[in-house]
């Protein structure tokens, strides 16, 4: 008997303890909490959230801020806590153009029950690649070929090599080809980056490279296009509010040519480093980057990237709202290591139709991927509109940081030749 009313009393003790948490917290005074920043800024730019809290909020509380991925759904991102003025603030950046949600949730106390923001948007409102010389390709499925013909149409089906054929017996057609058989740069073809009108650059916030359009970054000779990164004696002014003692890079169709599916080859040599800091990338980009959304929504197509860290492998990657991997039927299989002769010449490829990609390096299978997005299920997206390639040397950054104790003062990437097919 003894026990029983004991545990009654507990019971009604919980009870009575539960209401008047409930009480307490129904009758706090109404809390306020605001999200602010820049209306707009460019590409990589680092943009700070304000937040402002009032009521029965106390110095100490618990803030989250939340973005809204690919437009779906709510994530939270990272939690700080209020200061003795009832503020706090976060620091965000994006690289695509485009617009951005974000809001924030005060955590619920003894005081105060949990509060959310309105949901703020950061516009992004340049480019992430330079503007072009050229006139922009038109919708379709392919530009201009070009390489050593000085931009001219391809015509023939050679693109240097033994022409290749299809699983089902059809050939392939040539399309581009640039054996970089020269002593210069087509340029009404490849556009070269730079950071003074992109913004662009690489490697983390306190370390980064710029890119420009100079001899010592992008050169023809040898039979093979070079694409460097190299230490200068001092700093120098990159433009955009950008400054750095390294320079780098890379250059692009953007603008000239761009297709829909096809077959890739590319052969290069990446840097000779074991140790951690670089990064080259062989890679398509689309040409309408927000055609299904915000990256990676539109789809991105890294045939091969190299990190020095792993230096005897290739990483290919497929970005995009991938669904449930499925090995057995290569569903949704985005990336893999793939084995390369470091320090020397391999030859990457990619086969891409709809629905498919398939990785190749030294003519051999590396991955297949029958892809399935998220947001178009069944369909071909984001992987059936126009692309272009883009062939990039990259200083390292997030877990493969560059070290310039180790590092020599000029690292090259060199492309024996770039060929598409139909």
């Amino acid at each position: 008997m003894k026990t029983t009313r004991a545990a009654v009393a507990l019971c009604v003790a919980l009870v009575l303890s539960l209401l008047a948490l409930i009480t307490s917290t129904a009758s706090a005074a109404p809390v306020g909490i605001t999200l602010d920043g820049p209306s707009a800024v460019m590409p990589l730019d680092e943009a700070t959230l304000s937040v402002n809290a009032s009521g029965q909020v106390r110095a100490g509380d618990k803030v989250t801020l939340e973005h809204k991925a690919y437009g779906i759904y709510w994530y939270a991102s990272r939690t700080v806590r209020l200061d003795s003025s009832l503020q706090a603030s976060f620091t965000v950046s994006q690289k695509v153009v485009g617009e951005y949600d974000y809001r924030v949730r005060l955590h619920a106390t003894s005081k105060h029950p949990s509060a959310l923001t309105s949901t703020y948007t950061l516009r992004v409102v340049s480019t992430t690649l330079p503007a072009p010389s050229p006139d922009p390709v038109p919708d379709g499925d392919s530009g201009v070929g070009g390489g050593d013909a000085g931009g001219d149409p391809v015509t023939s089906d050679d693109c240097g090599g033994a022409r290749p054929v299809k699983a089902d017996g059809e050939p392939w057609v040539c399309t581009y080809n640039d054996e970089f058989n020269g002593t210069q740069l087509d340029r009404s073809m490849w556009v070269p980056q730079r950071t003074s009108t992109s913004r662009v650059v690489n490697g983390t916030s306190s370390l980064y490279t710029c890119y420009d359009d100079r001899s010592d970054v992008i050169d023809v000779r040898e039979g093979n296009l070079e694409l460097s990164m190299v230490r200068l004696p001092e700093v120098v002014d990159c433009g955009q509010g950008k400054a750095s003692r390294y320079v780098a890079g890379q250059v692009t169709h953007y603008g000239t040519f761009s297709q829909t599916y096809g077959k890739y080859e590319i052969r290069a040599q990446f840097p000779a480093v074991r140790e951690r800091g670089l990064q080259s990338a062989l890679w398509l980009w689309p040409v309408n980057p927000t055609k299904y959304g915000l990256w990676p929504l539109s789809g991105e197509i890294d045939i091969a990237e190299s990190y020095s860290r792993y230096p005897d492998h290739a990483i290919p990657y497929m970005h995009y709202l991938q669904g449930p991997m499925i090995r057995s039927t290569n569903t949704n299989i985005v990336t893999g290591m793939c084995e390369i002769k470091h320090g020397e010449f391999n030859t990457y490829g990619l086969e891409w139709k709809a629905k498919q990609l398939k990785i190749f390096v030294n003519g051999e299978l590396c991955i297949e991927n029958n892809y399935s997005a998220l947001n178009a299920p069944g369909s071909a997206a984001p992987f059936d509109h126009p692309f272009f390639l883009a062939l990039t040397q990259l200083m390292g950054a997030r877990g493969n940081e560059y070290n310039p104790a180790v590092m020599p003062e000029k690292v090259t990437t060199k492309i024996d030749y770039a060929r598409i097919w139909k």
